[in-house]
């Protein structure tokens, strides 16, 4: 199996390298393939299949509740049925550190009671960690990330990417201009992860 992989890798990077003085690569799908393919022949052959984000299998059970709450105080988040509805909106989160990061762009009035950290919580969840979230919100200026709606887009489009590298990649090469945009961004996130 890891041989037929290692083959189809080689494959495409040396059609992929072949073609690459023919054109160039201008569109967004071919700067992500371009991506996974350098990203693929930099990994060591056995571990190709294996996932490198621990997190991904050993999420920090309760760290995005006992996050939410945080932010919630003494009687934002007291009774069984408060803890109940930021429980449900922190599944899928692997820890606290993407809504910490995520609050971070926010004035503390956008954070501070339980419908607006819930949907924070919900945004986030199928993050690896903060990374994605960070490298992305680098892109923008602050007056594309400073609503919670805007981050929580953010935040949404970097579901299942555990770090930035790709989003890094795919805007270096289209230039600065061509992702300073929070849709731009969300665009590129979203490719990256295949959604």
């Amino acid at each position: 199996m890891k041989a037929i992989l290692l083959v189809m890798v080689g494959f495409f990077v040396i059609t992929g390298l072949a073609n690459a003085g023919n054109k160039k690569i201008q569109t967004v799908d071919e700067l992500v393939m371009q991506f996974h393919m350098i990203k693929a022949l930099e990994e060591a052959p056995g571990e190709l299949l294996k996932h490198r984000d621990p997190y991904c299998r050993y999420p920090q059970s309760g760290a995005c509740l006992k996050t939410a709450c945080g932010y919630l105080g003494n009687w934002g988040c007291d009774d069984e049925s408060e803890i109940r509805s930021v429980a449900n909106a922190c599944r899928g989160n692997f820890d606290g550190s993407c809504l910490k990061q995520a609050v971070t762009y926010l004035s503390s009035f956008e954070y501070d009671d339980l419908s607006e950290v819930t949907s924070i919580a919900r945004a986030c969840a199928g993050n690896w960690g903060s990374a994605c979230l960070r490298a992305s919100a680098a892109r923008l200026s602050s007056f594309n990330r400073d609503d919670i709606n805007e981050v929580n887009a953010l935040s949404k489009s970097c579901r299942g990417l555990a770090d930035g590298q790709c989003t890094d990649f795919v805007c270096e090469q289209r230039g600065n201009f061509a992702c300073n945009d929070l849709n731009e961004v969300v665009a590129v996130n979203r490719q990256c992860s295949g959604l």
